[in-house]
């Protein structure tokens, strides 16, 4: 396992986050949240963030942007797809260890149980889309990680089994949508690749860990600890990230 944050933790971009977090970490996710806003690193950004890894048993993981929706009627499902093989390429000297996909609803107004009005569509233009990434650029499918979102993971197993793609779990969208940890533990472990914690407080998530029920930590560390995956504490600033940290500390020390 190996244990990792978002690569926005101070205010400040990639490099700065890359170098303060070298040290305290054994994974980096690469959080690229809206395409229309990031800056893909350049040649010699990926250059310096080899440089840190190198001098760190430092891995990076991949998170795509938010705002593309690979099952979306043409020409946005398309240019989402050029948009992740764009970035693939661009971050493929890093040797990523995982990349993590989302499978977007519609829109805003299909973030819930069902992610479209037009289920046919959206599940076979799901497929088409990560069909066309596979075939577009030289990762292996278990690199690729689906995460759970709002919606049953369950609607997605097809394409993902189908595929052979891995498995996001995302225990603080599990907890805020009311799906049960234990169940997507025992259904989906053995497929999973990455999983991302954080703390929730009714709707709220990507709290710090304190605010995360500890039978939830009781439960998934074991299960764990012995396994090839990223364990992401997706949180987003020092403090929160910090304060995770003590909380695991102190789980550690109890167990």
């Amino acid at each position: 396992m190996r244990l990792g944050t978002t690569s926005y933790i101070i205010p400040d971009n990639i490099i700065p986050n890359a170098r303060y977090l070298a040290d305290k970490v054994d994974d980096i996710q690469l959080v690229l949240f809206q395409s229309e806003d990031i800056s893909l690193p350049t040649d010699d950004d990926v250059r310096i963030l080899q440089e840190i890894a190198e001098g760190h048993d430092l891995t990076y993981s991949i998170h795509f942007p938010l705002d593309t929706v690979l099952g979306a009627e043409e020409p946005f499902r398309s240019q989402s797809v050029e948009k992740h093989i764009e970035i693939i390429n661009t971050t493929l000297p890093l040797s990523p260890s995982a990349y993590i996909v989302h499978f977007n609803g519609d829109d805003k107004a299909h973030h819930g149980e069902t992610p479209s009005d037009d289920m046919d569509r959206w599940l076979e233009n799901n497929r088409k889309s990560m069909k066309e990434i596979l075939a577009s650029v030289n990762v292996p499918a278990g690199d690729f990680c689906i995460e759970t979102l709002s919606f049953p993971l369950s609607i997605v197993d097809g394409i993902i089994e189908d595929l052979e793609l891995s498995v996001c779990l995302d225990i603080g969208h599990l907890i805020v949508n009311g799906y049960s940890v234990k169940e997507h533990l025992d259904s989906y472990l053995d497929r999973t690749k990455s999983i991302h914690l954080h703390g929730t407080s009714g709707a709220n998530d990507h709290l710090d860990l304190s605010y995360l029920d500890p039978a939830i930590i009781t439960l998934l560390l074991p299960r764990i600890t012995e396994r090839d995956l990223n364990l992401i504490i997706e949180v987003f600033n020092e403090k929160d990230f910090l304060k995770s940290m003590k909380v695991l500390d102190e789980y550690h020390s109890q167990s």
